[in-house]
């Protein structure tokens, strides 16, 4: 069996050495039944874990090895051919594993796997759409995007996420991509000031980030204050990079 330790150590070593015939002739030998984990018998291991088990070091080694990158795809190409390699593994795992390692490879395994991008209530798609916002991921966010994944779902918590991990280039597709700036009560613009990220406030603000937002902030605190609109323009006018720390302060100062 493909889990058993020795087998484990035989088949790194054989997919490390991208060696496909000796790889297949080792799950030909499987008999594909479920079996006990030997290190826990209430833990049932199914011939989709084994494959994955053989997926997922393939993907680990392409993190490490770019050469014989026509083999590596061979074998992932194998598992899903020959072997039937469910796609669908443990809520499209094999997909969002490939985001982080292998790109070409996840566009070959989304059109395998037909998934699809343009539907609103696919948790995979949401999933995917975070781990580009989170991790800086240009190119996965560029593919998802012209794809028909809409920036506007799960209301605007895409570009609310991007601000608040300080992604200026993430931030600046989602908004040309048609991401809704106002999204959530303002949070995306609320988020970067939060975060005293000056080039992301300058950015929302520049592409019509709601300034009146900043008053009715501090309306709701019951301070008697003036508006501060134009102080902040001028300010971004100036290109002074204390405007996020300053409206903060004047958004979260404690009333008495």
């Amino acid at each position: 069996m493909i889990l058993d330790y020795q087998k484990k150590i035989i088949a790194s070593r054989l997919i490390y050495d991208n060696k496909i015939d000796e790889i297949r002739s080792l799950l030909l030998e499987d008999d594909q039944l479920d079996i006990t984990d030997p290190c826990d018998p209430n833990v049932i291991i199914t011939f989709q874990d084994r494959l994955y088990y053989i997926f997922k070091v393939s993907m680990d080694n392409n993190k490490n090895n770019k050469n014989n990158k026509n083999n590596k795809n061979n074998l992932v190409e194998m598992l899903v051919y020959e072997f039937k390699f469910d796609l669908s593994y443990k809520n499209y795992e094999p997909l969002i594993y490939c985001t982080s390692c292998e790109f070409e490879m996840f566009k070959f395994l989304i059109n395998y796997s037909e998934i699809n991008l343009t539907d609103p209530t696919n948790e995979v798609v949401h999933r995917m759409m975070k781990i580009a916002c989170e991790d800086s991921d240009i190119k996965l966010l560029k593919f998802l995007l012209q794809n028909g994944v809409d920036p506007n779902l799960h209301i605007g918590e895409y570009l609310t996420t991007a601000c608040e991990y300080g992604h200026l280039n993430i931030v600046n597709l989602l908004i040309d991509s048609g991401a809704n700036i106002g999204c959530g009560d303002n949070k995306p613009l609320f988020t970067a000031i939060k975060e005293l990220n000056y080039p992301i406030v300058k950015l929302l603000i520049q592409n019509g980030a709601d300034m009146e937002a900043i008053n009715k902030r501090l309306l709701k605190r019951n301070k008697v204050v003036e508006k501060h609109t134009n102080l902040v323009n001028l300010l971004i006018e100036k290109n002074i990079a204390l405007v996020p720390w300053i409206i903060y302060l004047m958004t979260n100062q404690s009333t008495h």
